[in-house]
């Protein structure tokens, strides 16, 4: 089972690598936006501290 943990800021270089590979489903996101979504999130987890998989929930 994988080993899922709280992202943090200093994931978001992981996160962003994880995210723009993936664009077309996503968004096109640089620092400054990923830090965003991060700090709105009431809930941020990851495998791999964002390189394999992110979850961020926005109330």
């Amino acid at each position: 089972m994988p080993d899922i943990k709280n992202l943090e800021l200093q994931n978001v270089p992981n996160m962003l690598q994880l995210n723009n590979a993936h664009a077309a489903e996503t968004s096109l996101l640089d620092t400054s936006g990923m830090g965003g979504l991060l700090n709105m999130a009431f809930y941020r987890r990851g495998i791999d501290q964002g390189l394999t998989a992110i979850l961020i929930a926005l109330d």
